[in-house]
């Protein structure tokens, strides 16, 4: 099985072998059951510990399918199904805004503050091909809270971005 990364999550939104439009049995194939799950079916929500996979039914087919992927940093241990291998995951609890940004650079990972969803008490980054970094202000430095991906998102910026120009960091 392929490990998934940091990277490959920010700039494709996949979490490998988590990815958009998987069936729900495909995921429960893969991770099986939730450790927890939504009352509400719209969207459906399976949590994994630390991941939450929300699935919602596709347009044009009618089919469930996965359209949002969640990493949730509010609790310790941060922890993911074993179907998720990590490597080059470079994040923790405690992470800091300006640690986050550092490597960003570093890794030539576009990234803009969303000036929408961010406010007193949180900041929140749009990255790579529009995943959502939120960041607490509870101290001297915001920390992590979690990381939101969403098909809708990835769409809505290449609609944006057709030609594949990075935005301003």
């Amino acid at each position: 099985m392929t490990p998934a990364t940091l990277h490959e999550f920010l700039v494709r939104g996949v979490l490998s072998p988590i990815r958009h439009g998987l069936a729900p049995a495909e995921v429960h194939t893969l991770c099986g059951d939730p450790t927890d799950t939504s009352v509400s079916l719209k969207p459906r929500i399976w949590k994994y510990g630390s991941l939450q996979v929300a699935f919602s039914r596709a347009k044009l087919s009618g089919s469930e399918c996965v359209n949002f992927i969640g990493l949730y940093y509010r609790e310790e241990p941060f922890w993911l199904p074993p179907a998720i291998l990590l490597a080059d995951w470079w994040l923790s609890v405690g992470t800091t805004l300006p640690e986050f940004q550092n490597r960003l650079k570093e890794l030539d990972v576009p990234f803009v503050i969303d000036s929408q969803l961010t406010f007193e008490s949180q900041t929140t980054l749009k990255v790579g091909i529009g995943v959502c970094v939120c960041f607490t202000i509870d101290g001297a430095e915001p920390v992590i809270d979690s990381m939101q991906f969403t098909a809708r998102a990835k769409a809505a910026n290449q609609a944006l971005n057709p030609t594949g120009n990075r935005p301003a960091s």
